[in-house]
């Protein structure tokens, strides 16, 4: 699961940083409010589905939706690389939809702009997310569908969504998420 969410992540990041590609950015109160996590629920060994390595996953902070991700102990005694932080907010008000805006707050610097992704809770041990549409998304905000601005760039729009509830209901809908590749993590048995 690390190489399907920190190297691609990190992938992204280091592209965005160096080529100036299309990104979308929101701040770290972006949706509607943090989703309370209930530990039993989220801690453990996951693995991203087709993938070998093993993730664990353990509630860093409940009531602000935090959960760290680090690589599973490897049986060889390798160092696992350093871990991550996850956010989740909620992406509905709908009572049982199970969408949650997810961001990876930067430890470092907590005030940097962060780019969502949208994640779906399935079932107590399966959870699938799907990285943004970052055109979809500049196209919107030019056409007044989402609030924030756009700053246009010679490789790409750059996109930064305001924290607004109007903008979580229509950025829910499917055009706004690349739906053909998402990533789906199943809990692993002890």
């Amino acid at each position: 699961m690390m190489k399907l969410i920190l190297r691609p992540l990190a992938f992204i990041l280091a592209a965005l940083a160096l080529t100036g590609c299309p990104e979308t950015n929101v701040g770290s109160d972006f949706g509607y409010k943090y989703f309370l996590l209930r530990p039993s629920e989220w801690n453990g060994n996951w693995k991203a589905f087709n993938d070998d390595g093993v993730m664990q996953m353990w509630v860093s902070d409940a009531k602000t939706g935090q959960i760290t991700i680090t690589e599973a102990p490897d049986p060889k005694g390798k160092k696992p690389a350093s871990d991550m932080l996850m956010t989740l907010r909620l992406a509905s008000t709908n009572k049982g939809d199970r969408l949650y805006f997810a961001t990876f707050p930067d430890k470092a610097d907590p005030s940097k702009l962060l780019t969502p992704c949208l994640l779906h809770r399935i079932d107590k041990d399966t959870f699938v997310f799907w990285s943004i549409n970052n055109e979809a998304v500049a196209e919107a905000i030019k056409a007044g569908k989402l609030k924030g601005k756009v700053k246009p760039e010679k490789d790409g729009a750059h996109s930064r969504l305001d924290s607004d509830p109007a903008n979580y209901r229509v950025l829910i809908q499917p055009q706004f998420w690349i739906w053909m590749n998402p990533t789906m993590v199943l809990r692993q048995k002890k």
